[in-house]
């Protein structure tokens, strides 16, 4: 009977974890508690396809945690609390890598600093390297440009110089 009430609590949790999209709360020992049952089931008939099933609900719960775990770090969430220890690992771990990497900072941080260019000529609308149309201009006129590689065209063709 308290065999049954352990499957079908891991029955029931990966359910619930699979059907919304907030991490639901477990018990701090949920994980030690569930490979305990599954490691008390023994190999004969009836209990092997107890074992298999309740070994393939507790994977599809943790890959399903894992997954929103790591949403969690992309939009820089903290985990509900209280949290299972090797969730709250995990998701430690991923969100130091995360913001080691810088993603998306370096290119932020290039457009944010302009370079102010004198127009040296009349020119009508053209397209620069980085796909933004540009024009007319009128010579005297300053403009200001964020991305690099346009700066370094517009001066290479002699329309603008620093």
């Amino acid at each position: 009977m308290e065999e049954d009430l352990a499957y079908e609590s891991l029955w029931q949790a990966a359910y619930k974890e699979k059907k919304t999209n907030e991490l639901q709360t477990l018990p701090k020992t949920f994980y030690f508690d569930a490979n305990s049952y599954i490691n008390s089931l023994k190999e004969n008939d009836d209990d092997s396809e107890t074992k298999r099933n309740a070994q393939k609900l507790l994977n599809e719960l943790v890959e399903k945690r894992k997954q929103k775990i790591l949403i969690y770090v992309a939009y820089n969430k903290s985990l509900p609390q209280p949290s299972i220890g090797e969730e709250q690992e995990f998701y430690e771990k991923v969100l130091a890598t995360y913001k080691s990497q810088n993603f998306g900072q370096k290119e932020a941080t290039a457009e944010k600093e302009e370079e102010l260019l004198n127009v040296v000529k009349d020119v009508p609308e053209i397209l620069l390297p980085s796909g933004k149309k540009l024009g007319p201009l009128k010579k005297g006129d300053v403009l200001p440009v964020q991305d690099k590689d346009d700066a370094e065209f517009l001066k290479s063709i002699a329309i603008c110089s620093t």
